[in-house]
């Protein structure tokens, strides 16, 4: 066990993953020492159980992978449920794209309001690969009203993942109180050191990372 484990989100997010495949990610995670595990929300009330009696935290997603869904709190109250500690939300981009600045905002307000009064983490997903440098400064202005958590780089779908100037630029954006979880094609121990020393906070990844 590094100090490096205790900044991984350890993930799987595969469409197909099992019941056993979450066991297997749990076991993992309390014998690397990850500080979470991030899951599918159906997953998330059995890895609960798989990590009784550990420190591992629960993260999962929501509005996943595209970010269009409408319902974004009610998923939210589902994972508060079922005893999530955090909440990976996807931004609707195709809202922010389409110029509905105000209305991105509205949709992600209440979750805000919602996990704080919970104690649940809120990371949002702003997937930078589909952002302009210009994008990526107005998303993180607005950030700055709806101060989540964590800004969080990619969902993994899109390519490319996380990229050391990209959160360096996130850092140089965004207030010190918002912290930054890089993902997305994270598979070595040297991608991720690259990554936390260009400010992340957090890393999530798929890999076991020693």
């Amino acid at each position: 066990m590094t100090a490096l484990h205790r900044y991984i989100d350890y993930t799987n997010l595969k469409p197909d993953a099992t019941i056993a495949d979450m066991e297997n990610l749990c076991n993992t995670a309390v014998a690397q020492g990850y500080y979470a595990v991030c899951v599918p929300p159906v997953y998330v009330k059995a890895c609960r159980y798989f990590l009784s009696a550990s420190d591992v935290k629960i993260a999962s997603v929501v509005g996943f992978p595209t970010g269009y869904s409408p319902a974004k709190l009610a998923e939210v109250q589902y994972l508060i449920e079922q005893q999530a500690d955090e909440a990976d939300v996807v931004m609707n981009i195709a809202l922010f794209k389409s110029g509905k600045q105000e209305e991105w905002l509205a949709e992600l307000m209440p979750i805000r309001t919602l996990t704080r009064e919970k104690g649940v983490i809120f990371k949002l997903i702003i997937e930078t690969a589909l952002l302009s440098e210009a994008e990526i400064a107005t998303v993180c202005e607005l950030c700055t009203r709806l101060h989540p958590d964590f800004v969080k780089t990619s969902t993994g779908y899109i390519q490319p993942g996380a990229q050391p100037e990209t959160i360096q630029l996130l850092r140089r954006l965004l207030p010190d109180t918002i912290r930054l979880k890089a993902s997305g094609g994270i598979r070595s121990a040297e991608q991720a050191l690259d990554l936390i020393q260009a400010g992340a906070d957090r890393i999530g990844t798929s890999a076991v990372l020693s």
